[in-house]
């Protein structure tokens, strides 16, 4: 799974936020202008207070065999992630291969809200 996460947010290779090999470890977090790193998670300012995240994907016409599932949930606990159909998704080219997408839940958090992005290969 490690490798499969490395590719999919583009962590291989020698430039920022990137690492040499899939043995090298590497916990960078994607910087808001950035082209490589894991997944970055935010909370809008008041009034909105609502999450975001932010993370590098292959397109769909670069690695068709990659999906990426933004999951919201409540609670952490098992069956409570859902994608939330109603959350705003933008994406910003980077190169023929990967864009930045950040995807704005639509709930606002009064108390735990939690994100995550699953991504699968078949």
């Amino acid at each position: 799974m490690q490798s499969l996460l490395k590719y999919a947010f583009n962590m291989l290779g020698s430039g920022p936020g990137q690492a040499p090999t899939l043995a090298t470890p590497n916990a960078s977090t994607l910087p808001p202008a950035g082209f490589a790193g894991l997944p970055f998670v935010s909370l809008l300012p008041a009034p909105d207070s609502k999450l975001q995240i932010t993370f590098i994907r292959h397109k769909a016409s670069s690695i068709p065999g990659i999906s990426f599932s933004v999951e919201f949930s409540d609670t952490l606990g098992t069956g409570s992630w859902a994608v939330n159909a109603s959350a705003t998704e933008s994406a910003t080219s980077i190169d023929t291969s990967f864009e930045r997408v950040t995807v704005t839940d639509s709930t606002v958090s009064p108390g735990r809200r939690f994100v995550r992005v699953r991504v699968s290969s078949p």
